[in-house]
């Protein structure tokens, strides 16, 4: 009782096993792409943390592309004042 037939068992073992080993290479993938942006955002946090500074050296071009960078392109001038244009909360 409770035992299966070594058919099935190879039926199940060759289906979820590829499944399982498909799942896994995702993971690993993730994971590299994972410490990958984490390397990344901690070998430029001390730039962050100075952004002002950044902003002064920059030029014309350079400050455009921050700004955009920064705020996605959704920064916008109306009336006056900076607004930050959010697609998602308008609609």
């Amino acid at each position: 009782m409770g035992e299966i037939s070594k058919d099935v068992y190879e039926k199940w073992r060759l289906e979820y096993g590829s499944q399982i080993s498909e799942l896994k290479a995702k993971m690993e993938k993730e994971y590299i792409l994972l410490e990958t942006t984490g390397g990344i955002l901690d070998r430029n946090l001390d730039m962050l943390t100075d952004i002002n500074k950044i902003y002064e050296k920059a030029t014309l071009l350079q400050k455009r592309e921050l700004i955009r960078l920064l705020f996605d392109d959704n920064l916008c001038y109306r009336k006056g004042e900076y607004h930050i244009v959010n697609d998602k909360l308008q609609n």
